[in-house]
């Protein structure tokens, strides 16, 4: 499996949103048009958490301890609730560390490999 394949295509946090906006707003793709209402409503929970999410200071000390520089790749999908909570929380958390996004139905050899009891859950970081 070729991880670095998938972290040049992969996307920041803000062009995620932008895309998952455009989705809710405007779909075009079959997919988009199935999971309409849950791509609404994922923009709805990314917003309200990028908002309300605040970092407990406790836990920042104990990561900055860990002087952890890796890069994070997460697995997701924009219409998935709870992808929709998570992601502004791990990118506010991790903030000082680079980020991006894989779409999971993009390309299935990767999440294939990240099966959660047989099963394709999202998110995966």
């Amino acid at each position: 499996m070729d991880i670095k394949k998938f972290w040049d295509n992969a996307v920041t946090y803000e062009e995620y949103l932008k895309r998952a906006k455009r989705s809710a707003e405007m779909p075009e793709t079959q997919v988009e048009k199935d999971y309409h209402e849950y791509y609404k409503l994922g923009v709805q929970r990314m917003q309200r958490m990028g908002k309300t999410y605040i970092p407990d200071p406790e836990q920042l000390k104990t990561l900055a301890r860990k002087n952890f520089k890796g890069k994070i790749l997460i697995i997701s999908e924009a219409w998935c609730g709870d992808a929709s909570a998570a992601i502004p929380v791990i990118t506010r958390f991790f903030e000082n560390n680079e980020i991006r996004i894989t779409y999971r139905d993009q390309e299935p050899s990767l999440i294939n490999d990240f099966l959660s009891n047989g099963s394709k859950s999202i998110p995966v970081v």
